[in-house]
């Protein structure tokens, strides 16, 4: 896992790739908040026009992907559907 997080990394526009753990804080939002926005959801895009962000619940773990505007969406699916 921690092999396709660095490949993430590495695609071009991402600007960060963090992991969020429940009781964790990131960008004053708590692993709380973030789990009840995804409900029932796997894996949540939030495209706006400075950039996206990719929330990814992995176990018990959220994925959270920071990238700008033009980032190439399907690569980074492809790889968390790896995960």
């Amino acid at each position: 896992m921690a092999v396709d997080v660095e490949t993430i990394r590495q695609l071009p526009k991402v600007d960060s790739v963090e992991w969020i753990k429940p009781g964790q804080v990131i960008s004053d939002t708590d692993y709380q908040s973030l789990r009840d926005l995804l409900q029932s959801r796997k894996r949540m895009t939030l495209i706006g026009k400075n950039g996206c962000v990719i929330i990814a619940s992995i176990k018990e773990e959220l994925l959270i992907i920071q990238s700008q505007p033009n980032v190439n969406l399907g690569s980074i699916d492809l790889i968390l559907d790896s995960i």
